[in-house]
């Protein structure tokens, strides 16, 4: 099952240095670290206090200096929680508009507000062990990132055009499925050429290698936090066998889907 919330997340990932989306929404603050957090609009400090949030769908990756140094903690929030925490707030606060799946807000917060930021993630993870999660003190955490992400915000992007964020939830909820361009367009209403092209400008990615990465990327959530056979996680993933899914997998990784996971039952 997937964690929602990940305390002091170090060591090597395979998405340094190369552009994903989540269809979720995410809260990272870094502990230690330098580099960069890379968007398709910006460059963003990697830095000790750094808090942000990035959007479901958002295209971004990090750039660490070093790797192994960079630490950070994470909490995830589906599209479905994320309004149900911002309609607590009252209608005509503008913080409701910077919060959005496929936005990206980034603060650098003072060393005074460290240790709460700390708390915050350390309650959330205690709360999630103990079935807790969806009570009112996990709602109360939400609230406090948001209003300090919302104190302390120095750049905020909006979303990509509504037609390539609609692509992206699609192919990221189909993901299972034999996906074509066609079938996108055809749901899209749009021709096929302009699709093409307009999700190549937004994503640096042409579609195929979009949803090619997508379930390479939904391959290794499923490796890290499931228990699931290398067939189902292959056809979960949309992949037509399982060994074109694992010959997919050893040019994107360096590995095969088997050694991915023995390399993650070493690290703990």
């Amino acid at each position: 099952m997937n964690k929602n919330v990940r305390i002091h997340h170090t060591g090597f990932n395979t998405r340094y240095n190369t552009w994903h989306t989540i269809n979720r929404n995410m809260i990272m603050y870094i502990h230690s670290g330098s580099g960069s957090i890379v968007d398709r609009e910006k460059n963003y400090p990697l830095a000790p206090g750094c808090l942000c949030f990035v959007g479901a769908n958002r295209f971004y990756y990090t750039l660490p200096d070093r790797p192994e140094a960079y630490d950070r903690s994470k909490v995830f929030l589906s599209n479905h929680d994320l309004d149900k925490v911002l309609d607590l707030f009252p209608e005509d606060l503008q913080m409701k508009s910077l919060f959005t799946p496929n936005s990206m807000v980034y603060a650098q917060v003072p060393p005074k507000t460290a240790q709460q930021i700390c708390g915050i993630f350390d309650d959330l993870a205690m709360y999630e062990d103990r079935d807790y999660y969806h009570n009112a003190l996990v709602t109360s955490h939400y609230i406090k990132l948001l209003i300090l992400l919302n104190e302390y915000a120095t750049n905020t992007v909006f979303p990509i055009s509504g037609m390539v964020q609609k692509a992206t939830e699609y192919i990221n909820s189909h993901i299972h499925e034999h996906l074509t361009i066609d079938e996108i367009c055809s749901v899209l209403h749009i021709s096929k050429y302009y699709f093409c092209k307009k999700f190549k400008q937004s994503t640096g990615l042409t579609v195929m290698s979009y949803i090619l990465m997508t379930r390479i990327i939904s391959a290794k959530n499923m490796l890290e936090n499931s228990d699931l056979a290398i067939g189902e996680i292959s056809s979960r993933c949309g992949f037509s066998s399982q060994s074109y899914f694992c010959r997919v997998f050893k040019d994107e990784s360096g590995m095969t889907p088997l050694q991915y996971q023995k390399s993650l039952l070493q690290k703990k």
